[in-house]
Formats: structure tokens, sequence, C-alpha cells
């Protein structure tokens, strides 16, 4: 199965988030520099996944995006379909 690129930076993001994720809130700017994806397209992906509840943001200097949910609940598949449809 091939994944489309927004899937897979989406799936990416939310990894790199629940690795990281421990320390607090992280930048945008880091998960760009890690994986080499356009900061304008991460920001896109990463509302969609806020606006369904994926994610939370936190504004200033301390902030950044954080899982909304522990990653035990959240799901390939689901993070599949959000993106690409059924």
């Amino acid at each position: 199965m091939r994944l489309t690129t927004k899937s897979e930076y989406s799936l990416l993001a939310l990894i790199y988030m629940a690795r990281h994720g421990k320390k607090g809130y992280v930048k945008i700017e880091d998960i760009c520099s890690e994986y080499g994806i356009s900061k304008k397209y991460l920001e896109h992906l990463l509302m969609i996944l806020r606006r369904n509840r994926y994610l939370k943001t936190k504004r200033g200097a301390g902030g950044g995006y954080a899982l909304a949910q522990p990653p035990s609940k959240i799901s390939v598949a689901q993070i599949i379909r959000l993106m690409d449809g059924a």
C-alpha cells in the first residue's frame, strides 16, 4: 500500500510528537528540520489534525503542538482515513 504525502507527513508528525512530547509542546520547525517537510504544508496538515481533535496547541514562547490523546488511542487507519478519505 502506498501512502500519499498528506498521510505520510501527518503520521511522521504524530510519531515525532509521541516521541518528543513528554518534554512539552513541540515546535513545528523541529518537525520540519527532522523530516525535511515544507513548513507551510505541515502547518496545513497540523491544522486538519487539530480541528479533528488529535492535536492541541499552545501559543507563546513555550508553545507549539502536542497530542490531545494518548498515542495508544490514535491508529494509523484513522489518520489515513482523515487525510485521504475512505
